[in-house]
């Protein structure tokens, strides 16, 4: 790779002040979201049974970790800021890498952030039963946008704090559902022997129920669960001794979702029958 086959870097190093934790929560808070609470319903429609959902996120996982030991090879090839950007101009040119850059921030990013704002304010309402009219979802929406720019500006190391703050509470939380349904429920492991097959599964269309393109279908699910983990290759000029860092960051947090999400899933199984999440 020539210096002139990647996108010009900036003339001064960001502040390095996130360290391999921080780094690690970074990843983990871009990756546990609504997927893992959403998608067992879809999933257990595409393939039937709680033993191929489970399946279909280990698949997953599997290549969303060789999706990560690829992403920390190049990160520590070329620890800037800028992620995919980077990895595109070192490989297809500046002019892919330009292109790509402006539908991330104008395009995917954006639309991204709006939807993750937008659901959080949505669950808020309905813990509230409702109450909340349309305009004061819209507007909270975009506080919470302006809010979390705001923080993301404010310093590198509150950036990693708070992340590490929420990492923690989602991991509990994930952690406290999975407990909770083996601990303090009445399930019971019959439920693995079951089918989801005759559940009334709305919304799912029948070619992408069961076979081999349920199971496609039900690893495509799996996969948005997943996604989020490449994030922290964008702020790689933040990370302190990236070379080191950055790929233990990556992998550690990518195993440790995917053993979450199993964890968790199994939990759903346990409690509920196959049938009754299909619907």
């Amino acid at each position: 790779m020539s210096p002139a086959s990647s996108p010009a870097g900036p003339s001064r190093s960001l502040v390095r002040g996130l360290t391999l934790v921080p780094a690690a929560a970074i990843i983990i808070t871009n990756v546990i979201g609504t997927g893992v609470f959403m998608k067992a319903r879809v999933m257990t429609c595409n393939v039937g049974t709680p033993g191929m959902v489970l399946l279909a996120y280990a698949v997953a996982g599997i290549f969303t970790l060789a999706g990560a030991l690829t992403f920390a090879e190049l990160s520590a090839m070329m620890p800037r800021a800028g992620g995919q950007y980077n990895f595109i101009g070192a490989g297809f040119g500046r002019l892919w890498a330009y292109l790509y850059g402006w539908m991330e921030t104008l395009i995917d990013g954006a639309a991204s952030n709006a939807a993750l704002a937008i659901v959080f304010v949505i669950f808020f309402n309905d813990l509230l039963g409702g109450a909340l009219p349309p305009v004061t979802i819209q507007l909270m929406t975009v506080g919470i946008l302006v809010a979390v720019t705001l923080l993301t500006l404010a310093s590198v190391r509150a950036n990693g704090f708070f992340a590490t703050v929420i990492t923690t509470l989602k991991v509990l939380l994930v952690l406290g559902i999975g407990c909770a349904a083996f601990l303090f429920s009445d399930g019971t492991w019959s439920h693995f022997a079951g089918s989801g097959a005759a559940g009334t599964c709305a919304g799912v269309p029948a070619n992408a129920r069961l076979g081999l393109t349920g199971f496609g279908a039900a690893i495509v699910g799996a996969l948005w669960s997943y996604n989020g983990w490449s994030l922290i290759t964008l702020i790689a000029e933040e990370v302190r001794e990236p070379g080191r860092t950055l790929p233990r960051a990556l992998i550690g947090a990518s195993v440790l979702v995917i053993a979450l999400y199993l964890f968790v899933n199994a939990g759903y199984f346990y409690v509920l029958s196959p049938e009754t999440v299909a619907n």
